[in-house]
């Protein structure tokens, strides 16, 4: 990490960010303390599993992942398609269970499909 990464950082979007979250988190405690801890640890731990995530983005050149969006954007579909065969969760068949974590693939697929529409407008333009 060069300290121009560190100059070039949008320090009020991540501090606003973390404030945003901090006060997301306070509230889904402060909604659901009579119902145990439940949500607000699921919360917890999908913040945690997302740094490593966040991480990456913003320290690798963005062109890269460009790169590899058609293959990303073939694997969405691909969890989209198996996602039909998973066991319904309140009458949707929209989610992945593993273990403790669930997720829903087409919350994953805006991101890869930006990636991907970008990636084709890059082309485009040159």
């Amino acid at each position: 990490m060069s300290k121009q990464f560190f100059k070039n950082l949008e320090w009020k979007v991540l501090i606003c960010s973390l404030l945003l979250l901090a006060i997301g988190l306070f509230a889904l405690y402060s909604a659901t303390i009579n119902k145990g801890l439940i949500d607000f640890t699921k919360q917890v731990r999908w913040f945690v599993v997302s740094i490593p995530v966040l991480l990456f983005f913003t320290f690798v050149d963005y062109n890269k992942i460009l790169k590899y969006s058609g293959f990303l954007y073939l694997i969405f579909l691909g969890l989209l398609v198996g996602v039909l065969f998973t066991t319904p969760i309140s009458g949707a068949s929209s989610w992945y269970n593993l273990g403790e974590f669930s997720f829903q693939p087409s919350e994953i697929g805006k991101i890869f499909i930006l990636m991907f529409i970008v990636s084709v407008i890059v082309r485009l333009q040159y």
